[in-house]
């Protein structure tokens, strides 16, 4: 199949770059399974329009901002939306990597012709840290609070993973069902390593939690539109009440959402609990 991602990075500052770094591997992984990828960093939504106009794509994996029936890419640029461009998505299977986009835009592709639509009902919620203070945050180890490099590395790129592992699945088995089994089944299994992992510090052990709460969330939101059918799914690792509660303290304190017309993505700062 061929593949066109649009890796957005600059959205209100460097927050889709998260995204867009594991992308980037996933990419050469995509390729090694005898895919033809083609990579778009940092498109405008002319240069994204231009992408998919000329290289045909079966199916489009994007990271940006959204609203239910908004895409932006670069610079909050908007690309797609139920009003406009909607022909882009015909035939196609999207990827979208935003929030809040399956709501509305992705009901809509998929009458419009889309082949499916991969998003998310709510917010995509991820670890982060300033990248103005700390360079390369996302794509490298580098952490203001003193984890381990190797941990937080793992635990930012792993809650990034989850739409990723579903266009895996799908470029595996072509088949949306076995698809989202993929994407549910690494997540439960991310879920299960950090919570037995051994935290050097309340720091460390903020940040875990806060990763676990973000991919628990972020997959129970997550939703498969196709013509036929909707497909939805969960995690099935119950987290203990304690544990919820901890980590809702940690969000009320540190959670910072950063506004595009009602829809963004959101950001986890880990704290001592």
């Amino acid at each position: 199949m061929r593949v066109l991602m649009l890796e957005c990075e600059h959205g209100v500052s460097e927050e889709l770059k998260y995204a867009s770094c594991v992308a980037r591997m996933y990419a050469k992984l995509f390729r090694s399974m005898g895919h033809e990828v083609i990579e778009v960093r940092r498109p405008s939504a002319s240069e994204a329009t231009v992408a998919v106009l000329v290289y045909k794509p079966d199916i489009i994996w994007v990271v940006g901002h959204g609203t239910d029936e908004v895409q932006t890419v670069e610079n909050l640029s908007e690309w797609v939306s139920v009003k406009k461009n909607l022909d882009l998505y015909v035939n196609r299977v999207i990827v979208a990597h935003s929030c809040f986009t399956a709501k509305k835009l992705g009901e809509e592709a998929v009458k419009r012709g889309a082949k499916a639509y991969f998003g998310f009902l709510d917010v995509f919620y991820y670890p982060w840290c300033v990248d103005t203070e700390n360079y390369n945050c996302a794509c490298e180890g580098r952490n203001p609070w003193g984890v381990s490099e190797a941990l937080w590395y793992r635990l930012v790129t792993g809650v990034q993973e989850v739409p990723l592992k579903f266009l895996e699945g799908y470029l595996k088995y072509n088949d949306f069902g076995k698809a989202m089994e993929y994407m549910r089944s690494y997540a439960e299994e991310f879920v299960e390593w950090a919570l037995r992992y051994p935290a050097r510090s309340p720091v460390e052990e903020s940040v875990i939690r806060t990763a676990v709460w973000c991919i628990d969330h972020d997959v129970d939101n997550a939703v498969l539109l196709t013509p036929e059918e909707r497909i939805m799914t969960q995690l099935s690792v119950g987290l203990p009440v304690s544990f919820l509660l901890v980590v809702a303290i940690i969000l009320l304190l540190v959670v910072s959402i950063i506004l595009f017309g009602g829809g963004s993505y959101a950001y986890a700062r880990p704290e001592s609990v």
